[in-house]
């Protein structure tokens, strides 16, 4: 695999947009469903919906405030996305530097 860096213009779209270029990279030629965890940022509809065609479960964080969420049934009601937001805080109780 090769090493490839790009520096995208900081437009609010850019973090999603470097997570999908990494997920279709990470997913290319294999058929085995991974799961990426991320916050409520991530929880739009192109990002939902991409992820979901390159094989992968997306485990955001749902927007529930003012919004209605574009992850369907089948992720939340998975046993693994409760436990996911309940150990959240681990997470980010370490990266807070």
């Amino acid at each position: 695999m090769q090493d490839s860096f790009f520096f995208p213009h900081a437009d609010g779209y850019v973090e999603r947009d470097a997570a999908l270029l990494m997920l279709a990279e990470k997913q290319e030629g294999r058929s085995r469903r991974i799961t990426v965890y991320a916050d409520k940022a991530y929880d739009t509809k192109n990002f939902i919906s991409t992820v979901m065609e390159f094989n992968v479960t997306p485990h955001a964080t749902r927007k529930d405030q003012g919004r209605t969420s574009n992850l369907d049934r089948g992720t939340t009601r998975q046993p693994g996305y409760a436990i996911r937001l309940s150990r959240r805080w681990l997470i980010e109780r370490d990266s807070d530097g």
